[in-house]
Order: C-alpha cells, then sequence, then structure tokens
C-alpha cells in the first residue's frame, strides 16, 4: 500500500511537470504574439504546478519585464538564477530590468556575467554600452557598441546609441555618421529620423536639421512628436536669425502642450528673453 502511494506520487508530480510544459510552450506562442497578460496567466498556472519550473519564471520574468512591472520581473528572475546560475539571457534580461529602474551598476554587473558565459553574444555587448550611455560614461559605452558591432554588423540600434554617444562627446561626424547610417538601415523608425535630427541641430547643421524636421512634421500624426519637431525646428531658426519663423514654430509646439516652447514664447518671443535651450532627449533601447 505505502510503494502504490508512493508511485502514485511521483506519477502526480511527473503529470504536473508535463501540464508545466505545456503552458510554458503556450505561453512562449502568446509572449512572441505580444500577449503579455495572457502569457502571464499561462506561466502563472504552470508555476502553481511545478514552483520550481526555471523556463516560466524565466519567461515571466521577460513577460512583466516588457509590462513595466520590473520589481515582480526581479523578483521571478532572483528565483530563477538560484536553480540555474549559467544562462547569460536570465542575466541580460534581469540587468534590462535592472537599468529600467536606473540600478545601473546591478545592471552592468549582470550584463557583465552575460558576456562572461556568452562572449560570442552581440547582445550583452549592446545592452552594457546603452547601460554606460545611461550612467553617462560615453567612452566605455562607444567601446562596448564597437565590440557589439564587430560581431553584427546589421544592429542599426547599435549604430544609432553610438551615434548618441558619440555626438556626447562632441564627435558630431562620426556620431552622424553612425545616425544616418542608422536611419538608412530603418528608414520607417521615427524615433530614429527625430534624433538624427536634433543631433544635427547639436552639430550646427541647422538648414539641414531644418529640412529634416519639416518632413517629420508634415509626415506625423503624433501630437508629441510634432511638438518635438516643431521645439527644435524652431531652436534651429533662431540660430539662423530668423526670429519670426522661430516664434512661430514655438507656438505651434506650445498648441501642442510643449511646456518649453511656451516659455519661449512668453520670454524670448514676447519679452525678448531667451531661456535655456533643453537638453534633447534620446532614447537608448535595452535589448534582452
Amino acid at each position: 500500500m505505502r510503494w502504490c502511494l508512493s508511485l502514485f506520487l511521483v506519477l502526480w508530480s511527473l503529470c504536473g511537470l508535463g501540464q508545466a510544459d505545456s503552458l510554458y510552450e503556450h505561453a512562449q506562442v502568446a509572449y512572441e504574439a505580444g500577449q503579455y497578460q495572457k502569457a502571464e496567466d499561462l506561466l502563472s498556472q504552470g508555476l502553481k504546478l511545478e514552483r520550481t519550473h526555471y523556463d516560466c519564471l524565466k519567461l515571466r520574468g521577460d513577460v512583466r519585464n516588457r509590462q513595466s512591472n520590473f520589481e515582480s520581473a526581479l523578483r521571478d528572475y532572483n528565483k530563477a538564477e538560484k536553480l540555474q546560475s549559467q544562462d547569460p539571457a536570465l542575466y541580460r534580461s534581469r540587468g534590462a530590468a535592472l537599468l529600467s529602474l536606473y540600478r545601473t551598476r546591478e545592471a552592468i554587473k549582470d550584463f557583465d556575467r552575460a558576456v562572461e558565459l556568452d562572449p560570442q553574444n552581440p547582445l550583452g555587448y549592446y545592452n552594457r554600452g546603452t547601460a554606460y550611455f545611461v550612467q553617462g560614461n560615453y567612452h566605455k559605452a562607444v567601446k562596448e557598441f564597437d565590440r557589439a558591432l564587430e560581431l553584427n554588423t546589421n544592429d542599426a540600434d547599435a549604430y544609432f546609441v553610438r551615434g548618441a554617444a558619440l555626438c556626447e562627446l562632441q564627435d558630431f561626424k562620426k556620431g552622424l555618421a553612425d545616425l544616418n547610417k542608422a536611419n538608412t538601415m530603418q528608414p520607417d523608425n521615427r524615433e530614429m529620423a527625430l534624433h538624427l535630427a536634433v543631433m544635427q541641430f547639436e552639430a550646427g547643421e541647422y538648414k539641414t536639421a531644418i529640412l529634416a524636421l519639416t518632413k517629420i512634421i508634415d509626415s506625423s500624426d503624433s501630437e508629441a512628436e510634432m511638438a518635438e519637431a516643431y521645439y527644435y525646428r524652431g531652436q534651429a531658426k533662431k540660430a539662423l536669425k530668423n526670429k519670426v519663423g522661430a516664434c512661430k514654430d514655438w507656438t505651434e509646439a506650445a498648441q501642442l502642450g510643449d511646456d518649453d516652447s511656451r516659455a519661449l514664447v512668453a520670454g524670448y518671443c514676447e519679452k525678448d528673453k531667451d531661456p535655456a535651450s533643453r537638453k534633447p532627449r534620446r532614447k537608448a533601447e535595452i535589448v534582452f
């Protein structure tokens, strides 16, 4: 009787593990389709059946990471690490969550581990470079993107963020070359196009920036994007001594909700006071 009970428990456990595997597979399909809540529900069911299922924990962490639920993602990653500490993807994922919380030193440690475990994967260097970029360590960031691009010459995002880092270092010639290459590789990426135009303005290429920003304005259906483009086109026109044109652009941006432009209209345009320009926003995409 005791032997039969033990056999039943073993078989029941194996049945639960098989169901957890099946739920994981279905969750992966949902995750790849962008159905994150469905994926999370399936993975949570799987973990009820087998709480030490590494793949379910890791993927649920990724799902929560995608949903910007970073603290919950970290809890899943930490549990997963106790089960498997040799998976570089785990450290890339956890590093991404840490970086999203601006815990850059911890993120870099995880990216270090990912590179140690998988030195031929460009994602580790790309993500570590992004962490250095967020930290403001642009020289180190450039070196990481150099290595990432040695391993994958077709990574538009790596060219893009390396270009932004080079521009921060005032190397506009190389920086703009990288940004142009990224924009050529992803011509439909509006975020890249806008940042390229902003960097052209920062580099003093005002006429080129105005042309690029006008193209963005004319083709945009996003108020936030248009406000940003109007703001910088106004700045470029101001640099070319076109106060009327600059104030017209800032008025458009202010009507779209841009507070900096509203201050410029009230100060510079109406009272001839010149508020400081805002720091260009730059987005570095984390890949995990």
